[in-house]
Formats: structure tokens, sequence, C-alpha cells
């Protein structure tokens, strides 16, 4: 009846790797899922990004008329002189400002990308870790077991 035993903790021993197989597979699956979530996250930081570029230079548009316009009511010459400097300094903040803006937003995706990589690496290293304790599980299954089965036996050498 010892072979019970030994079957037993073979059995035993399966199932926990198996446990083990698939608890590494699940933190993969999880680290992957977040990471795709990131890299999304990267791509929409980078279009709003542009998006708010486009609207600071259509605004800086809108200033830069509306000063030609103030200007030429004023009776002061607006494509020349102090008015076309004026004119070209609204033109220059507004284009500086898109891109700070595209800037900014292109650092909030470098960033959130290379956490996806991160966040993916480190499903990678649950999942070897994870085969590394299947190995020990089955040697210290399969020596348990061999200890059992001497045990029962009554030997004490294989």
């Amino acid at each position: 009846m010892a072979w019970v035993g030994l079957v037993a903790a073979l059995a035993g021993t399966a199932l926990q790797m198996k446990g083990q197989q698939e608890a590494g597979e699940a933190a993969q699956k999880q680290a992957n899922f977040q990471a795709d979530q990131q890299t999304q996250q990267a791509e929409n930081t980078e279009s709003a990004a542009l998006a708010q570029a486009n609207k600071i230079r259509k605004q800086g548009r809108i200033n830069a008329g509306s000063a030609r316009a103030a200007l030429a009511a004023s009776g002061v010459q607006a494509d020349s002189g102090s008015g076309l400097e004026a004119q070209r300094q609204i033109a220059a903040n507004s284009e500086n400002d898109a891109l700070a803006s595209i800037l900014t937003g292109k650092r909030e995706a470098d960033a959130l990308r290379t956490s996806a990589q991160f966040t993916r690496r480190s499903g990678l290293a649950a999942t070897q870790a994870a085969q590394t304790q299947q190995q020990g599980t089955a040697i210290a299954g399969v020596g348990q077991a061999a200890g059992g089965w001497q045990r029962a036996a009554g030997t004490s050498s294989l």
C-alpha cells in the first residue's frame, strides 16, 4: 500500500505545479492588459496634445486678427512698424505655446510607453518566477515521495 502514498504525493505535486503555472500565466496576462492600457493612454495623450496645439494656433490667429482690426480702427498702419511687430509677436507666442503643448504631450506619452514596457517585463518576471517555483515544487515533491516510499518499504536507501 506504500504506492498509494507515493501516487498521492506525486499527484499533489503535479497539482501544485499546475497552480503555479496558471498563476504565472495570469500575472503575464494582467501585465499585458495593463501595458496595453498604458500604450493606449500614451496615444490618447499625444492626440490630445496635438488637438490642444491646434486650438492654441487657431486662437493665435484670432488674436492676431483682432489686434490687426484694433490697430486699423485706431488709425495705426497694421502692415508695418509696430502694428506688424505686434501681430508677429502674437503669432510667435501662439506657436511657442502650441509647441510647448506638443512637447508636454510627447513627454507624458513617452513616460507612459516606458511604464508599459516595465509592466510587460514585470509580467514576464512573474512567469519566470512561477516556472522556478514549479521546478522547486517538482524536486521537493519527488524527494518527499521517495522518502515516503522508503519509510513505507522500511529501507534506508533507494
